[in-house]
């Protein structure tokens, strides 16, 4: 059986080819996920510049018993996805370090996301709270100078971004294929969990001036940045990835076997087999 009656037994007659298979980097196993309890993160600082993802009037941590999260923050305010690394020695290196340095100048760890040479995904900054990883704007910049604060958030190119941080420094090495395996599963995970995030969306770190030149901000010289390293390829594989859902199919009869991906979000489908 070919792969257009394979399709045809599903539905799917209608649907495209779109991912080389050759080219495919597989998800190789499940992360282990650690949240901020286990890894023993500290408690997030007092900060006028921490940016609440909410439109409830004089929000109060209560209102998240009363509502729950979901109704009391928008998670359709997040559209971009930006991947960085550590740059730091790998043998000092670890979430909680990398949590101590950022708030040394910030309210909490500036990531949402830290992946470890294992593949193991830390929690970091909670994704309704605007993180803090990528340059600020001029604009933001001089906002908080003449206010104390961001009277407009949507200034600062950190507003609605999500971040993973990657351990290791890519200027000089690889990304290890547990870490590879890791990013490409959060990257399925984001495109279920928030809508607005698109696959041209994910980014590096030194490509946040395409979020400043969509909203018609400077970002300063700061982001002149060779994070995160040399990963292109990895990069577009975590696009590709991105709203992805694997089944295995297996023709009746016949001990051929058949992977299907289908993309959720544009209504594709890959068959390898």
């Amino acid at each position: 059986m070919d792969r257009r009656n394979v399709l045809k037994l599903l539905g799917l007659a209608s649907v495209s080819f779109s991912l080389p298979a050759k080219a495919f980097e597989e998800i190789q196993f499940e992360p282990r996920y650690v949240l901020r309890e286990e890894w023993g993160a500290l408690s997030p600082k007092e900060d006028k510049l921490r940016i609440l993802y909410t439109d409830l009037e004089n929000f109060d941590v209560s209102m998240i018993d009363e509502f729950g999260v979901e109704g009391c923050f928008d998670r359709n305010v997040l559209s971009w996805f930006a991947i960085h690394h550590s740059g730091l020695n790998l043998k000092k290196t670890s979430v909680n370090l990398i949590q101590k340095n950022h708030m040394r100048e910030k309210s909490d760890i500036a990531y949402n996301w830290v992946i470890d040479r294992k593949g193991r995904i830390y929690e970091g900054r909670l994704w309704f709270v605007m993180a803090a990883a990528m340059c600020p704007s001029e604009e933001s910049l001089k906002q908080v100078e003449d206010f104390g604060e961001l009277v407009n958030p949507e200034m600062s190119p950190n507003y609605g971004v999500l971040n993973v941080c990657l351990f290791g420094d890519f200027t000089k090495q690889r990304p290890t294929p547990e870490q590879r395996s890791s990013l490409y599963w959060l990257s399925r995970m984001v495109a279920r969990e928030f809508p607005n995030v698109f696959r041209e969306r994910i980014i590096g770190h030194r490509d946040g001036y395409l979020i400043g030149e969509e909203r018609g901000v400077e970002v300063t010289d700061s982001c002149e940045t060779r994070c995160p390293g040399e990963i292109e390829d990895v990069i577009a594989m975590a696009q590709a990835h991105f709203g992805l859902e694997r089944q295995v199919y297996k023709e009746p009869g016949n001990k051929r076997k058949y992977e299907i991906y289908t993309d959720f979000r544009e209504r594709s489908i890959s068959v390898y087999g």
